[in-house]
């Protein structure tokens, strides 16, 4: 019994030495990374990308686009139709 206690406390103290190594570690990962993102937030405003400002279109201009679109997808199918016919009647 004497012996289990002296070894529980031997592992108790190589976990708590171990556990100070890593808090060390992580305090130097912490720093490092306070560090790093210091210098990164110092860069100047005119290296940072801005938003590009985009027009908002009105729903009027939205449901025209639409509708040009469809016309298009349309027109392109009509025609696609000729010129497969048209082959057809070059290739008999």
């Amino acid at each position: 019994m004497l012996r289990t206690i002296i070894e529980l406390k031997k592992e108790n103290a190589e976990r708590d030495e171990e556990k100070a190594t890593l808090i060390a570690r992580l305090d130097d990962d912490i720093k490092e990374i306070k560090q790093s993102s210091a210098s990164t937030s110092s860069v100047e405003n005119s290296d940072i990308c801005q938003p590009i400002r985009t027009e908002i279109k009105t729903l009027e201009e939205k449901e025209m686009d639409a509708f040009l679109n469809e016309v298009h997808k349309k027109s392109n199918t009509t025609f696609n139709c000729y010129e497969r016919k048209n082959e057809q009647d070059a290739s008999a």
